[in-house]
């Protein structure tokens, strides 16, 4: 429940912005809602990505013998795959 947070501040956010700007026909206040949508975005713990994270504990040799036995893999996978080991 605590992971959809960000998203559903970011959608607010830009639901407000389009409200005040269409509706209230006052583009300040909008851009102000815009940009808490953007600081939400980049500021939101979990990146709201599927980032693994720094790769300092991760052998690059592992990595890339990951890569050459699972050709379609990307190197975000081969690093989650060397790190559960």
């Amino acid at each position: 429940m605590k992971k959809y947070i960000p998203s559903a501040l970011i959608l607010l956010f830009l639901v407000l912005a389009a409200i005040t700007y269409f509706a209230a026909s006052n583009p300040v206040l909008a851009l102000v809602f815009a940009i808490c949508a953007v600081l939400v975005w980049a500021f939101a713990p979990s990146g709201l990505g599927h980032s693994p994270g720094p790769a300092g504990d991760v052998d690059p040799k592992e990595v890339k013998n990951y890569r050459k036995e699972h050709p379609g893999s990307t190197v975000a996978d081969a690093v989650r795959a060397t790190r559960k080991k």
